[in-house]
């Protein structure tokens, strides 16, 4: 599955691990595609398709393309 960023106003956590206080990998803006690997109940593991980068994103922040 491919989905976006979706939060509109400002940038977004990549996260090393699905926690909201872990070292980011990036900021994402709105509108970057990712490739979802893993669905969980709060974060989604997905790798960035710009950088291949794997880490997490809260699953608020992600639609579904």
């Amino acid at each position: 599955m491919v989905a976006h960023g979706r939060n509109i106003n400002k940038s977004i956590g990549f996260r090393v691990i699905p926690n909201k206080t872990s070292r980011m990998i990036r900021r994402l803006m709105a509108g970057a595609t990712l490739e979802v690997i893993a669905i969980g109940k709060v974060w989604n593991q997905v790798r960035d398709l710009q950088t291949g980068k794997i880490g997490y994103v809260a699953n608020d922040y992600l639609v579904r393309k």
